[in-house]
């Protein structure tokens, strides 16, 4: 299932994202991590997989979920 929402700025964003490590697909349904991006001036925020390992998310500048693998303990 395929989730779209459309930001105040009228850009549709990609709500579904996969896990780099077990790709596990999952979906920002509430906007969790939506907002925790935007709250970080980094624009990054950690995310804590089912696998049990934590990744990076960002969005990207066509509005897709990007993940990113933690290369640090």
């Amino acid at each position: 299932m395929k989730g779209f929402r459309l930001d105040k700025n009228t850009f549709i964003i990609d709500m579904e994202f996969t896990c780099p490590y077990c790709e596990k697909s999952l979906i920002d349904i509430n906007d969790k991590y939506y907002k925790r991006i935007n709250k970080n001036k980094s624009g990054i925020t950690k995310v804590k997989c089912d696998c049990g390992k934590t990744f990076l998310l960002t969005i990207n500048m066509w509005g897709n979920y990007q993940t990113f693998k933690r290369n640090w303990i």
